[in-house]
Parts: C-alpha cells; sequence; structure tokens
C-alpha cells in the first residue's frame, strides 16, 4: 500500500510479531465478546505476516476458514511459510488492495486492525466490509488514538516520536488519532449493534516497551521522505528511546485503543 507509512517486508514483519504479543491479550478478549467460535469463516483483513490470523485459525478449528489478506507480498511469503510448516490447514494467505478488494456474503466475521487509520478517504472502505460479511456477520475493528500514548517518567524524544508519527501519517493520508471516531464511522455505514471498549495497554517491562523503538526505525524511511526530520536526529532519538525503554522504572502507556464491533443487518 503505498501509503502505509511504516516499513513492511522482514523488518516490519519482526515489528508486527512484538505488536501482536503485547496486544494478543486483549484481542482474544474482544474476538471472543465478538462471538468467535468454532466453524466460522474469517477475514483477517490487513493481516500483515498473520499473527492474528493464526490465533483466529485456532479459535475457529479445523471446521472453520481464515483468510488473511494483505498488500505485503513478503510478509504473506513469511505467513504462508509458516502455515505449510505447522501444518494449518484452515488457514489461507491472499494478496489484494482494499480499494479494489469486492468479495460479496463471504464471510461470518471480519476483523481489521491498525489498517483504517493508515487508509486514506478510509470510509470507502466500510461499505467493503459490510458486502463481504454474511447477513448478520461480525465486524470487528480495532484502531488506535496516538494522542494517548504516555509516557513515565517524561521523556522528550518518546513525545518528539508521537508528534512525528501523527504529522507522517497525516501526510500520507491518514488519521493517527482515528480509534475515537470508529463508533460514529461504523454507525454512518450502517453497522448494527454496535459495541465499544477502549483498552489502554501500558509496560512497564518486556518487549511491548520495544514498540516505540521499532516503529520509529519502521518510519524512519518515510519521515526523512517528508523531510520531517534529519537522518542524525532519528539515530539520536533512537538512542534515547533504547535507553529509555532499558530503564526499569520506566512505564510506557499506549496508544489508547478503541475496540468496536457490530453486525451486518440480518437478510
Amino acid at each position: 500500500m503505498a501509503h502505509y507509512v511504516i516499513h513492511g517486508g522482514v523488518a516490519g514483519s519482526k515489528r508486527m510479531e512484538t505488536v501482536a504479543r503485547a496486544y494478543w491479550p486483549t484481542t482474544l478478549t474482544l474476538l471472543q465478546r465478538a462471538g468467535i467460535r468454532e466453524g466460522l469463516h474469517c477475514l483477517d483483513l490487513g493481516c500483515g505476516a498473520g499473527e492474528v490470523s493464526f490465533q483466529i485459525a485456532a479459535l475457529v478449528g479445523p471446521a472453520g476458514r481464515v483468510v488473511g489478506m494483505d498488500m505485503d507480498s513478503v510478509k504473506l511469503d513469511i505467513a504462508r511459510k509458516r502455515a505449510a510448516r505447522n501444518g494449518v490447514a484452515n488457514l489461507d494467505f491472499r494478496q489484494g488492495n482494499v480499494f479494489e478488494w469486492a468479495d460479496d456474503s463471504l464471510y461470518d466475521l471480519i476483523y481489521v486492525r491498525f489498517l483504517l487509520t493508515h487508509l486514506p478517504e478510509c470510509r470507502r472502505v466500510l461499505p467493503k466490509l459490510l458486502r463481504a460479511l454474511r447477513p448478520g456477520g461480525g465486524l470487528v475493528v480495532e484502531d488506535i488514538e496516538i494522542s494517548g500514548f504516555v509516557s513515565h517518567p517524561p521523556n522528550a524524544a518518546q513525545d518528539r516520536f508521537v508528534d512525528l508519527y501523527r504529522d507522517v501519517v497525516r501526510r500520507h493520508g491518514g488519521d493517527a488519532d482515528i480509534g475515537p471516531k470508529l463508533l460514529a464511522m461504523l454507525h454512518a455505514a450502517g453497522v448494527q449493534d454496535l459495541n465499544l471498549s477502549i483498552v489502554y495497554p501500558e509496560h512497564k517491562e518486556g518487549s511491548g516497551k520495544d514498540i516505540s523503538f521499532l516503529t520509529l526505525m519502521g518510519i524512519s524511511e518515510a519521515l526523512l521522505e517528508e523531510k520531517l526530520i534529519e537522518e542524525s536526529e532519528i539515530q539520536t532519538m533512537l538512542n534515547e528511546i533504547d535507553r529509555y525503554t532499558r530503564d526499569p522504572l520506566s512505564i510506557i502507556c499506549g496508544p489508547r485503543v478503541f475496540q468496536v464491533w457490530g453486525r451486518r443487518a440480518p437478510a
């Protein structure tokens, strides 16, 4: 996807592994509340290397089916090799552009995480999501509010990272604070029985504290292209964020994640 500001490929896949580990407990709770169960046919839209796709495949079991769709061929190749290596037979990966995608009444549940934030004119995608669901099927969306990011003790490099992330996503047509807007957007698109939950991941230890560092690395190319920063400053920030995250007394919270789920109208 030309507008996706975070570096893809192998490096991007490794970042998403870290993100998936950090967010999976709250995502699992969300999927359970949204009614995931054995036998469902599901789509993980914007799946990357399939970290959540594999989890969904386990939840729906052999009688279910999962499709993971993404633009990044390198990440998809990693996912396909992992599926083959582990004998996961109920999971397929497919390359596609969400703006050209046109499935019709195929899925019992569609899951979309951290994708809409990057899409210019993302409201164009919402009718496609509903159309791809079977009548009564469930739509589950998670996305961020970067402004909710907090680090303690205060750290200038972390604050600068948040500002740069918001700016570069905006310049690529996205919205890094889309989270609070999701409920109204999905309602306007015709999603019924809407529900909302807000999670605020906190990290005082473990790999979740590395997400800022990995994301800054991932957006560095886009930042340089947009002339938002000099290369020397990026390295200085990376060094400071690395030092900060290794401090056992530093705490990183966020970004806030808005979870919205609902259904396509029954037939």
